[in-house]
């Protein structure tokens, strides 16, 4: 590994602990003024609400990197997500169960902070532990 890849996994380490943390006000070290998320221009403060959104509707939200990939400018992270949402949550009761998740997030740096990221959660886990229904069930119940 290059002395940049393991320079941005650091990063990486730093950005993540940041965000479980909840210190916001650290972003300015890892993200520009403005970011691409999901294919929409935001602001880092909007950003930051997004992330604050789902910790209002999670308080004990926790990320944990499962995988990097590293590619010159480009980061690619596999997470598990961990929570026992309080509130509706991505158009979901809460039900007072844990959830655990996959989450896949894809990043673009410059100049040692990203400006780009795409973020795909497993909604469907998310509903089926949610709902207490096995998941053979559940998976058999989505088919029809």
């Amino acid at each position: 590994m290059s002395a940049a890849e393991n320079e941005l996994r650091e990063l990486y380490g730093r950005y993540i602990q940041a965000i479980n943390e909840r210190r916001f006000d650290d972003m300015d070290q890892f993200t520009h003024d403005e970011i691409n998320f999901n294919e929409q221009m935001i602001t880092r403060a909007e950003y930051c609400a997004v992330i604050q959104g789902n910790i209002d509707a999670v308080p004990d939200f926790f990320w944990w990197v499962d995988e990097l990939v590293i590619d010159g400018n480009l980061l690619i992270a596999r997470l598990v997500d961990h929570g026992t949402p309080a509130k509706p949550w991505l158009g979901l009761e809460p039900t007072g169960r844990q959830i655990n998740f996959i989450e896949y997030a894809i990043y673009r740096f410059q100049d040692g902070r990203f400006n780009w990221i795409n973020v795909v959660l497993d909604r469907p886990s998310i509903a089926r532990q949610l709902s207490g229904v096995p998941e053979q069930v559940y998976a058999a119940q989505q088919l029809y």
